[in-house]
């Protein structure tokens, strides 16, 4: 069985994780409190928009007309 995560869980997933390592960085007085929300932020942001992009299908091209039995073209 093969586990398929929605765009919502991996990107929940991913906040976490960040969540979870910029706690440890402002534990170190690495960045402030307010900086790991705006790269968390940023971060989630720019996932999401190429998630975004690179899952939308391809369109499909547009099917010649077929011509009417007994007619030429």
């Amino acid at each position: 069985m093969k586990l398929k995560l929605t765009e919502i869980q991996v990107l929940g997933i991913l906040r976490h994780v960040l969540t979870f390592g910029g706690g440890i960085l402002v534990a170190e007085g690495t960045i402030s409190s307010a900086l790991e929300t705006q790269i968390i932020g940023g971060i989630i942001t720019v996932v999401g928009a190429i998630w975004s992009i690179v899952s939308k299908p391809s369109p499909t091209p547009p099917t010649p007309p077929t011509p009417l039995s007994g007619t030429t073209v």
